[in-house]
């Protein structure tokens, strides 16, 4: 186990995690490597199993999903920006507490059947996110804007009046 200190919320993990791992009998195994420079990180991706953040201000969680897109499950702190990517059960877990974080981790590294469809899992979902989804979405964003046929009514209309349209579309559902 590689543990690598990233985040200002992960001060209160680490002692949780070092104790942990005495119990466990598997210290020997754990290595904690305090703060990694940034052009290493992807080397470190590769060693993992389980790509784990204790994080509570992530502002987009692309942490997780560069480890998703090496096929890596994820366990995180049930922050608001992991939920859209971190399905319980089908690409890693959401915690709240500290002490459960390790329990989850032992249940996904005891299943091995669970951890490969996890993933398996963890990469599908990566790719729902990658910059070409994310290209396509904007695209037909735009494709939207520009088309004339808003509520039936075909109109010419400025890039801005229908901008306006394809947002309400968005916001209400229509």
């Amino acid at each position: 186990v590689v543990h690598i200190k990233t985040g200002v919320d992960t001060e209160k993990f680490v002692p949780v995690s070092i104790e942990k791992s005495k119990e466990l009998k598997i210290n020997e195994q754990v290595i904690f490597t305090g703060k990694v420079p940034w052009k290493d990180i992807n080397q470190y991706y590769q060693l993992g199993s389980v790509f784990v953040s204790a994080s509570h201000t992530e502002t987009q969680g692309l942490t997780l999903l560069e480890a998703m897109g090496a096929s890596i499950p994820v366990v995180a702190y049930d922050d608001e920006a992991f939920r859209d990517a971190v399905i319980d059960d089908l690409n890693g877990y959401l915690f709240k507490e500290a002490e459960e974080y390790v329990s989850l981790i032992v249940k996904l590294m005891n299943d091995s059947k669970l951890y490969k469809k996890m993933c398996r899992q963890a990469r599908i979902n990566a790719e729902s996110h990658s910059s070409k989804y994310y290209a396509e979405k904007v695209l037909d964003v735009y494709n939207m804007a520009l088309g004339d046929d808003f509520g039936g009514k075909k109109e010419k209309k400025t890039f801005s009046s229908r901008m306006k349209n394809v947002i309400k579309k968005g916001l209400h559902g229509e």
